[in-house]
């Protein structure tokens, strides 16, 4: 039975390791929710589940009984689902992420002699690497507009953040560059260490 759902979408929840509620709609009509959260080992479990034939839909044609919950497929939603709350995950840190960038870059001001401190160069780094991976014909040209400042104020930040090795230089045409992971770091951007073979 659980090959017949349709996708799956967040419900509620932040979806950081907190209980979090993801759900899917079975072929028979059912829908299902599964709270999922992270354990103390870091492993995601299920910690609540509702199974529920929407009244708008009239009477289901099977009922929940045993042999209900037999041809469920249990294991493989709960797989599914815990795919689901990562994906989800992933989109949430992303928009998390993206409002401390735009908080960052809402005010240029100067701090002292010091100048511009380096998390400032970072979000430029973030923000960018967006503005290439979107396959923008210009990203410089996006960023000064997004920036509110004219293109060779922008193309400077973006030369300092990578003089600052918070920003990679392309390797191929005239864009490009990823943030690196001191950037991510300034950031608060978890780091994914590369597995060694």
């Amino acid at each position: 039975m659980a090959s017949g759902v349709g996708k799956w979408a967040a419900v509620e929840g932040n979806f950081d390791g907190r209980h979090s509620t993801v759900r899917t709609t079975l072929k028979s009509g059912y829908e299902i929710d599964f709270v999922i959260a992270r354990n103390i080992d870091g492993v995601l479990i299920c910690t609540g589940l509702t199974i529920e034939y929407p009244e708008k839909l009239g009477l289901p044609s099977q009922s929940i009984n045993s042999s209900f919950f037999q041809k469920l497929g249990f294991g493989e939603l709960l797989t599914q689902a815990r795919g689901s709350y990562v994906e989800w995950g992933d989109i949430v840190n992303e928009i998390y992420e993206e409002e401390h960038v735009d908080e960052l870059l809402s005010d240029w001001t100067q701090l002292g002699p010091a100048g511009f401190p380096e998390q400032k160069y970072a979000a430029i780094a973030w923000k960018y690497e967006k503005f290439v991976m979107l396959g923008l014909e210009n990203p410089v040209s996006a960023l000064a507009e997004y920036l509110k400042c004219d293109k060779t104020t922008a193309s400077g930040r973006i030369l300092e953040a990578r003089r600052r090795g918070l920003l990679t230089a392309p390797k191929q045409g005239n864009f490009g560059g990823t943030l690196t992971n001191a950037g991510k770091k300034l950031l608060g951007i978890e780091v994914q260490n590369a597995k060694k073979k």
